[in-house]
């Protein structure tokens, strides 16, 4: 009886062990998961954080001290709104200790400092544009002084 006891202890720690070992869990997504930040931290070194959580698809990721193994967190382009359809899965693994699997498609985001250049470009260039059209030019001296 004591050597069925023991059998059963001894593989009861064992099914305990593996169980333990495939518990996953992924800290902090909005500055874990790859190219993800938020508008006052980013964690992705150089190539910054062009990305955000998606708080309308995963509120649970936004904002979250973690997410157990199998939990997914949907992110977007900073500068689209929560919300869009525009999104890409991050799957925290369920296996592996901090650990996210990208699940189908990425999706390409320019960082949210050059859309906002983009933007600002885009209308000076429709500015000057609108100006030279009308003949409102501007006079511009050169001073040839030496």
């Amino acid at each position: 009886m004591k050597f069925i006891l023991a059998i059963f202890i001894a593989v009861a720690a064992v099914d305990a062990k593996d169980a333990k070992s495939q518990q996953g869990f992924c800290s902090y997504p909005m500055w874990s998961i790859p190219e993800v930040g938020t508008d006052t931290r980013c964690d992705n070194g150089r190539g910054g954080c062009p990305k955000r959580i998606d708080e309308v698809a995963s509120p649970d990721c936004a904002d979250s001290f973690g997410t157990m193994g199998g939990s997914s967190c949907f992110v977007r382009c900073a500068h689209d709104a929560d919300g869009t359809d525009k999104t890409e899965e991050w799957k925290c693994s369920e296996t592996d200790y901090e650990t996210w699997e990208l699940v189908g498609d990425e999706i390409s985001c320019s960082s949210p400092r050059l859309a906002n250049l983009r933007g600002a470009l885009k209308d000076a260039v429709a500015s000057a544009t609108k100006n030279v059209l009308s003949g409102n030019v501007p006079n511009i001296r050169v001073n040839n002084a030496h």
